[in-house]
This record gives structure tokens, sequence and C-alpha cells, in this order.
């Protein structure tokens, strides 16, 4: 398939619109959860660290948002209609990814958990899984209303 200049200017905006969409509920997410749900075995985070670890987070919703493109063979899925597939590959891409992540941290000392944390098997935090599943959907829900009235 051939695209156009105005086409992968299109596509541009809209990634830019997904990415700063992301990056805005993920740094809130992180700023919420941190302090009280996480302690940081080598050193007490800084904004410039939440501000890492909220753009690692936008790194991994853009790999769902291409994974989902991929699947649907369109750049465009977010603005139109989602299929239950949709949400299928976003909730088990969120539980993969995050399952995975949180597995590396703890087995790593990246961190490890404070007393009030929930926790799923008795080992991982279920906030990051919460993060995911809730702001996939989230960010592409909000993305796609800002795409829609701009385009």
């Amino acid at each position: 398939m051939k695209y156009s200049m105005s086409d992968w200017l299109e596509y541009s905006k809209n990634l830019i619109i997904i990415s700063t969409t992301a990056l805005l509920f993920h740094l809130a997410w992180e700023y919420l959860q941190c302090g009280p749900f996480f302690i940081h075995i080598n050193l007490v985070p800084t904004h410039f660290d939440m501000l890492i670890t909220s753009l690692g987070d936008v790194v991994i919703t853009m790999i769902a948002y291409f994974t989902i493109s991929w699947l649907s063979k369109s750049f465009h899925w977010i603005t139109k209609a989602w299929d239950r597939w949709h949400w299928y590959v976003m909730i088990s891409m969120a539980l993969i990814i995050s399952f995975s992540i949180e597995l590396f941290a703890i087995r790593t000392n990246r961190w490890a958990y404070t007393e009030i944390t929930p926790l799923a098997f008795g080992q991982i935090s279920l906030l990051p899984v919460a993060q995911l599943l809730i702001l996939f959907p989230v960010t592409f829900y909000f993305s796609k209303k800002i795409i829609q009235k701009y385009s």
C-alpha cells in the first residue's frame, strides 16, 4: 500500500497525540503509586526518574498500539469503532507486559513493595497490572477523541 505525504503527516500527528496522552496519564499514575506502594532499593526516585519511567510506559503503550495496528492492518484503527478483539489484545498485552516487568524487577531487586501494596500470587503488585489494564484503553480512547476533534 502506498502512502501520500498527507497520510504520513496525519499518522505522525496521531502518534504525537497518542504519545503525549500516554505520557500525561502514566506520569500521573507513577506519581500516585510510587511513594505509598514501592520501595526503591538502590535510589530514591527523582522527578527525572519518574519522567524516564513514564517514557518507558509510553514505549509500552506504543508497542500495544503498533501491535493492534499490525493485527488490524491499519494505523487508523484507533479512530474507528473497536471490535472485541481490540480489547482482548489490549488486555492480553497489559497482563503479559506488566507481570513480566514486575517479575523481572522483583527478581533483580530493582524495587520492593510496602506493606499496603496489594499483591497477586503473593509476590507481584497489582498496581502496575491495573495501570496498563486501565491506561491502555483510556489513553487510546482520549487520543481517539482528540484526533477526531482536530481532524
